[in-house]
C-alpha cells in the first residue's frame, strides 16, 4: 500500500499492482455532462417507449386469445348445426321415399274404384275395395305430413348451418385483424428492443468518451503542487495527482506520472491496466 512518498526513484518496488479492468465512475465535469446526459435522456426515453410497447403487445395478446377461444366456440356450433342438418336432411329424404314406395305401390295394384265396384262388383269386393282406399289415403296422408315436418326441420337446420357459417366467417376475420395487430405489435416491440440496445450503447460510448476526456484533462494538467517541507503523509491534496485507469487512488506527482507510464506500457502489452490495492493515505484526515 501507498502511503506517502519521500523519493520518487524507488516507485517501481513501493507500488503494490494486480492486473485488472478497474470500473471507473462517469465524471461530473461540465464538458462531459451534455452528451452523457443527452444519451441519458434517450436512453430513459427509449425505456418508457418499449414499456408502453409491452403492455400494448400483452393486451393486443390477451384479444386475440380471446378471439380465439371465441373462434374455437362458433366452429363447434357450426359441426354441431351441420350434423343436425344432416340428421334433417335423412329424415327427409326417408319420408320421400316412403311416399314414392307408396306411390308405387298404388300404380302396380290399383284400387278399383268404389263406385264402379257398388254398380258391379259384389258386396264383398265393395267393402275390400273401400278398406284398401282408406288404408292408402291414411299411409299417404301419414308420409305426406311425415315429409312436410322432415322438409321444414331440413329448411331450419339449413338456415342455422348458413346463420353458424356467417358468424364463423365473422369471427375468423376478427381473429385475423387481431392477429395482425399483434405481429403489429411484436415487431414495434422488437424495433423498441433493438432502439434500447442502441441507446444503452450510445450511452455507454458516451459515459467512456467522457470518461476518457476527464482523465486525459486530470492527467495533461496536474504536476503537483509543492512538496517541500511537508511530511510524508501529509502532503497537500494540490501535490497529488490521480492514477489512470485506478478512479479515486493519487500519488505524488512524480509517482503519479511514473505508475501511468507504466499502466500506459500494460495497457500496450496485455490489453489491460494494473490495478491499484491502495494508494497515497493522508494522515491528516
Amino acid at each position: 500500500m501507498f502511503r506517502g512518498f519521500p523519493s520518487l526513484r524507488r516507485a517501481g518496488t513501493v507500488l503494490t499492482l494486480a492486473v485488472l479492468l478497474p470500473l471507473v465512475p462517469v465524471p461530473t465535469g461540465a464538458q462531459a455532462a451534455d452528451p452523457v446526459k443527452t444519451a441519458s435522456r434517450e436512453l430513459a426515453a427509449v425505456r418508457a417507449e418499449v414499456d408502453r410497447t409491452a403492455r400494448t403487445l400483452s393486451e393486443g395478446t390477451r384479444r386475440l386469445e380471446q378471439q380465439r377461444a371465441s373462434l374455437g366456440r362458433v366452429q363447434r356450433e357450426l359441426e354441431q348445426a351441420r350434423r343436425e342438418a344432416g340428421a334433417a336432411q335423412s329424415r327427409s329424404d326417408e319420408a320421400r321415399e316412403r311416399i314414392r314406395t307408396i306411390a308405387a305401390a298404388a300404380y302396380r295394384s290399383p284400387v278399383p274404384d268404389g263406385l264402379a265396384l257398388a254398380l258391379t262388383g259384389t258386396p264383398d269386393r265393395f267393402v275390400d275395395a273401400v278398406v284398401a282406399q282408406a288404408g292408402l289415403a291414411r299411409m299417404q296422408g301419414t308420409s305426406t305430413g311425415a315429409l312436410r315436418e322432415a322438409t321444414a326441420e331440413r329448411v331450419r337446420a339449413q338456415s342455422a348451418v348458413r346463420s353458424v357459417e356467417q358468424l364463423s366467417v365473422e369471427v375468423t376475420r376478427r381473429e385475423r385483424a387481431v392477429a395482425a395487430q399483434v405481429a403489429s405489435l411484436q415487431a414495434a416491440a422488437d424495433a423498441s428492443a433493438r432502439r434500447l440496445s442502441e441507446a444503452s450503447t450510445r450511452l455507454n460510448a458516451a459515459q467512456a468518451a467522457a470518461r476518457r476526456a476527464s482523465r486525459a484533462r486530470v492527467l495533461a494538467t496536474c504536476d503537483g503542487g509543492v512538496t517541500r517541507g511537508a511530511a510524508n503523509g501529509f502532503l497537500d491534496r494540490s501535490a497529488l495527482c490521480p492514477l489512470d485507469g485506478a478512479p479515486g487512488h493519487a500519488l505524488r506527482a512524480d509517482a503519479a506520472a511514473a505508475f501511468n507510464r507504466m499502466t500506459a506500457a500494460a495497457l500496450a502489452s496485455r490489453g489491460s491496466r494494473l490495478c491499484v490495492n491502495d494508494a497515497y493515505r493522508s494522515y491528516a484526515g
